[in-house]
């Protein structure tokens, strides 16, 4: 019931993600209820940012994004200061563990306060619609057009 009044209530931000890669913050104003009025423009901006100057990486493909991550700093000559290869394996499966423990924890607390199907589940997805579409583009991008780019990026490092 706490969870439905505060997503009710001003105070809660709606679309974030749409508002911050289409500048619309600065824009309309750093307001931190997130109110100003996001449309078909500010969501095409955020997926153009989203296509043109973002790799994406996705919580459900942690080391498929990992990957991608270290073949793209590799590629563009930003490879960490660790020289032993074993040294930097372990540091990436550290990171890993650490991601994907933090990730349960989150998916488990949403799961309990806004199960799908629920009241605050509802108000939540029409809140942040826009959002919702952004992150469909972000899987389309991670598993169409990035996986070729990171196709690419292998082939010119074999």
């Amino acid at each position: 019931a706490a969870l439905v009044e505060y997503v009710k209530s001003p105070y809660c931000e709606n679309n974030w993600m749409t508002r911050f890669l289409s500048d619309a913050r600065r824009k309309h104003g750093a307001n931190t209820s997130g109110s100003g009025l996001l449309g078909d423009t500010e969501l095409k901006l955020a997926k153009q940012m989203l296509s043109t100057h973002i790799l994406v990486g996705l919580s459900s493909y942690y080391e498929k994004s990992m990957e991608r991550f270290r073949l793209a700093t590799h590629h563009f000559g930003k490879d960490s200061n660790i020289d032993d290869q074993q040294q930097q394996k372990t540091c990436v499966q550290k990171q890993m563990s650490s991601a994907q423990s933090e990730h349960y924890k989150y998916q488990t607390l949403v799961e309990e306060l806004a199960p799908v199907g629920s009241e605050a589940h509802s108000l939540l997805m029409d809140k942040n619609f826009l959002d919702m579409k952004l992150y469909d583009h972000a899987v389309q991008l991670f598993h169409g057009e990035q996986k070729q780019l990171i196709s690419s990026l292998q082939q010119e490092l074999l």
